[in-house]
């Protein structure tokens, strides 16, 4: 019996001594900080909220591991961040992050075609010198076609013919992904608008969008701006929106030549003389 006890007690100490001088702290974990900021141990999951087919979604970490050396306390560091392409979704296609970066950028490209709907797939982070296990993880993502907005914050607009007609609008983007849109005027008289790029916008940032039309003749006009998506025609918002166009006191003057106007006799040859000078201009 004492024999028993006292292998026992050699077994645990040995284990204990094992414990002791073993180089890791097993409690590994990956810091996701783009698009959410989140932390995911082995087989967990992380939300990537939303995003537009077509879209490109990057998925960013940090390069800490949470496991440090036993007795250098020097934390390891992860090597690569790696989409397993098996479990993307049909059409969908992804790019791994550059080895040994210090901050771990892969991306995954939403087919165009995903229709509405929640989907996950796996993501693997290695240790390129093998002393971390990889961890896997999980990420879900929502597709949706309602990813940003488009809010006009001047209507209607007044201008004088001839000269610009500014409108304001911001564009608000609700997705993971950053965007950039196409913005085009349609129903108006050609020559008066033209298209506009927008700047990249941010995952869940929104950009204040000046875009200015140049009436030539006066007139009330209706008319609709649609704002697109780059990476997808389907991502499109549309507003409609008012212009009115008034006269300028150079036209009237210059309408004096063409005698489109009518003044008593003795102001016609005052208002002829001022039209003859505002031709010079």
């Amino acid at each position: 019996m004492k024999q028993v006890f006292k292998m026992n007690k050699i077994f645990f100490a040995l284990v204990a001594f094992a414990v002791l001088c073993s180089p890791l702290v097993f409690a590994a974990q990956v810091d996701v900080y783009f698009p959410k900021s989140q932390v995911v141990s082995d087989n967990g999951v992380v939300d990537l909220g939303i995003v537009g087919p077509g879209q490109t979604l990057k998925i960013g970490i940090r390069s800490n591991t949470n496991e440090f050396h036993k007795t250098t306390g020097k934390e390891f560091l992860w090597s690569q961040l790696k989409i397993l392409q098996n479990s993307l979704p049909i059409g969908w296609s992804s790019e791994d992050s550059l080895l040994f970066a210090s901050e771990k950028i892969a991306s995954v490209i939403v087919s165009k075609d995903a229709k509405d709907g929640t989907y996950t797939f796996d993501l693997k982070v290695v240790q390129d010198a093998g002393q971390i296990e990889p961890l896997t993880f999980k990420a879900k993502i929502r597709v949706t076609k309602e990813v940003f907005d488009l809010i006009l914050l001047n209507e209607p607009v007044k201008a004088e013919a001839g000269e610009n007609a500014v409108y304001f609008f911001k564009l608000k983007n609700k997705s993971s992904a950053s965007e950039a849109f196409k913005i085009v005027a349609k129903g108006l008289p050609s020559g008066i608008a033209t298209e506009y790029d927008s700047p990249l916008i941010a995952p869940f940032s929104e950009q204040t969008i000046e875009y200015s039309l140049n009436p030539k003749e006066q007139g009330n006009y209706k008319f609709t701006i649609f704002a697109t998506a780059l990476s997808s025609d389907k991502l499109i918002k549309q507003q409609e929106f008012l212009l009115f166009v008034g006269s300028s006191i150079f036209g009237d003057l210059k309408a004096t030549t063409r005698g489109a106007m009518i003044f008593p006799s003795i102001e016609q040859a005052i208002y002829s003389l001022f039209g003859l000078l505002s031709l010079l201009f």
